[in-house]
């Protein structure tokens, strides 16, 4: 029996249509993933999605600490924060909603994995702004995410949901073709457009992470400062963090405290 050897060129067109699989096979891996994230969201979720985005917000808040604004309109819930911008990785972890902990490089990086799912509680479609840092050899370019990056996860079809996904990694993998900038953008931003009748359930929760913002600046040395902005309510809230002091006590010279001191100032307009 004699023996056939595949063409270099079928060869390559098996490689191809096993990465070709293996990437659907990952989008749909991740459908579900996503799917069943959102469906396990209560009401109550936001509360915990916003110190979700304000987690993001930490660990990606490498070379200074961390600035945050939570904002909420007659229209949209916005988050933004100052802190290192995406990557191609972890761009591609968001669309996916998988973790990306470690970078290319091994370092820690902000990680956008299933706890970012509780903020579809606000809108099933995301509003991204920013810019992606994208790195060859010793070139370095901040490249501006288009005006109109959108995630949606409001698609019922299965499949189209695989399609979305697919569009939006198309969209990050075109990044880079694009004109990049020297400098990072300074905000990175999530808009999720809102209803009427979530409006006042996302004010109430946001008035709950007025209260305990003092305690996540006091326990999280990376956030330094966070803008509580209702627009429904005419309030601003805003809380910002000294640098640690050490005090020694008065009655023994042995013993040291460590002081933060938290400024927290009220607007309305």
């Amino acid at each position: 029996m004699g023996c056939v050897n595949f063409t270099e060129e079928e060869q390559n067109a098996i490689r191809k249509k096993r990465e070709a699989d293996k990437y659907w096979e990952e989008l749909h891996e991740a459908h579900n993933r996503i799917t069943n994230g959102i469906a396990n969201n209560k009401v109550r979720s936001g509360e915990r999605a916003i110190w979700e985005l304000m987690q993001n917000a930490r660990d990606l808040a490498k070379e200074q600490p961390a600035i945050t604004e939570i904002r909420l309109s007659d229209s949209q819930f916005t988050f933004k924060h100052k802190g290192l911008p995406f990557t191609l990785k972890t761009l591609e972890s968001l669309i996916k909603q998988r973790s990306s902990k470690y970078d290319e490089k091994g370092n820690s990086v902000g990680r956008y994995g299933t706890g970012f799912m509780t903020t579809h509680v606000f809108s099933l479609e995301v509003h991204v702004a920013g810019c992606c840092q994208i790195e060859c050899g010793d070139k370095n370019l901040y490249v501006p995410l288009p005006d109109d990056f959108v995630l949606d996860r409001s698609i019922e079809d299965d499949n189209e949901f695989v399609k979305e996904m697919d569009r939006e990694l198309q969209i990050v993998d075109g990044l880079i073709s694009k004109e990049g900038l020297v400098e990072p953008i300074e905000w990175t931003q999530f808009t999720y457009p809102i209803n009427e009748t979530q409006k006042e359930r996302i004010s109430n929760q946001i008035s709950t992470t007025t209260k305990l913002m003092p305690f996540v600046l006091l326990f999280n040395e990376r956030i330094k400062e966070c803008t509580i902005i209702d627009e429904t309510k005419g309030t601003t809230d805003y809380y910002s963090k000294e640098d640690e002091k050490e005090v020694l006590c008065e009655y023994d010279e042995k013993i040291h405290f460590v002081t933060t001191k938290i400024n927290y100032s009220s607007f309305a307009s």
